[in-house]
This record gives C-alpha cells, sequence and structure tokens, in this order.
C-alpha cells in the first residue's frame, strides 16, 4: 500500500507544480512553442471535462471526482497482492485529486501541454496520469480475462 500513496502523492506534487509554474509565467492563451508546430505549452482555463465537454457544470465535476476518489480509496485496501492495480489507482485518484483541487480553489481546471502535432485537446498532469491509469487497468482486465479463460 505505501507505493499506492507515494505514487498518488507524486502524480499529485507534479501537477500543482506544473500548473503553479504555468499559471505564474504565462497569460490565459498565451502559447510557447517547445517543439514548433508539434508540442507547445500554452495555459488554458477549463471549466469543463475532457475534451471542453460539461463546460460550467463544476459542482457536478467536483462531485464525480470526489466520489471517484472515495470508491478508490475503499477499493484500494483490497488489492494488496495486485501491484498493477495499485498502480493503476493510485494515478486515478492522484489525477482526480490535482484536477480536484483546481476546480475547488480556481473553478476551472489549469490546462496546458498543447500537442499540436495530432491537433489534440489541451491537457495536464492530472489529465495523463488519469489516462495511463485507465490504460493500466484495462489492461489488468484483460490480463484476468485471459487467465479466466485458460483456466476454464
Amino acid at each position: 500500500m505505501k507505493i499506492f500513496f507515494l505514487l498518488c502523492l507524486g502524480v499529485l506534487l507534479l501537477d500543482r507544480a506544473s500548473k503553479f509554474l504555468i499559471c505564474n509565467m504565462l497569460e490565459v492563451g498565451q502559447t510557447v512553442p517547445i517543439i514548433d508546430d508539434v508540442l507547445h505549452l500554452t495555459y488554458m482555463q477549463n471549466t469543463g471535462a475532457a475534451f471542453g465537454i460539461l463546460q460550467g457544470r463544476r459542482w457536478f465535476l467536483i462531485a464525480v471526482a470526489a466520489a471517484v476518489a472515495v470508491v478508490i480509496l475503499l477499493y484500494v485496501r483490497r488489492l494488496q497482492d495486485n501491484k498493477l492495480l495499485q498502480v493503476a489507482f493510485a494515478l486515478q485518484l492522484g489525477g482526480a485529486l490535482g484536477n480536484l483541487y483546481d476546480r475547488i480553489f480556481y473553478s476551472w481546471v489549469v490546462d496546458f501541454i498543447d500537442f499540436r502535432l495530432i491537433n489534440f485537446a489541451i491537457f495536464n498532469i492530472a489529465d495523463s496520469a488519469l489516462v495511463v491509469g485507465v490504460i493500466l487497468f484495462a489492461l489488468d482486465v484483460i490480463r484476468e480475462w485471459k487467465i479466466e479463460r485458460r483456466e476454464a
């Protein structure tokens, strides 16, 4: 369980630190190319969820993130032997808490990673952790399914 809490805290601290730097170095809407036309830092304030959906639904998004955090904390205690799921849920919880902090204290989420090569939505470290956590969870589900199929 120690790895779960350390990873979750690491994601949260990295997310907060990166957002702090962006908010103090850039103006809203300002963009700085890291690799021209591929990767930029672009400071945006997102009042919605992923890809800008649910704009202005702050309290709903706060409630969902808080509920997800509670469910993860209740469930993760059962995962003593499954390190992959511990990592997956730690990433998800750290990401959810990072964006929840923004929604509670700022009314929006700070987004800044602007991957222009494929014209993708602007996102942040918390979003990245959430996505990687969901992918790891899906991989564990597939792995378990294959094990059950072999045993049947």
